[in-house]
């Protein structure tokens, strides 16, 4: 009983941090863009940056959300980068290094 309250006040500490954390603001008054980006009057207009998304093409799940996100992104006026790995080791490790921007999973 007493270890399932601890877990129950545990998992709500965390979302209640996860919930602070999703309305982090830059100090500016504007709230923070995805790598670093300003924002833009128009969806899709203009070139934004470029955005690598990386993938295990044996990974399905995350394989087709890499599409998704590739043509959402793409809409929004992003150059998006394809990168297929072969291994996980090599995709966490570009994550950690900013060779990969998004791993879709």
């Amino acid at each position: 009983m007493r270890k399932s309250r601890i877990t129950a006040l545990a998992a709500l500490g965390v979302a209640a941090v996860l919930t602070l954390a999703g309305c982090a603001s830059d100090g500016a008054g504007g709230t923070l863009e995805m790598a670093g980006k300003a924002p833009s009057n128009g969806a899709g207009s203009g070139d934004k940056g470029t955005i690598t998304i990386g993938f295990l093409p044996s990974w399905t799940d995350g394989l087709s959300t890499a599409y998704l996100l590739q043509d959402q992104l793409g809409k929004m006026g992003y150059d998006v980068k394809m990168q297929t790995l072969s291994d996980a080791g090599p995709l966490y490790a570009g994550l950690s290094q900013g060779d990969v921007d998004i791993f879709p999973s």
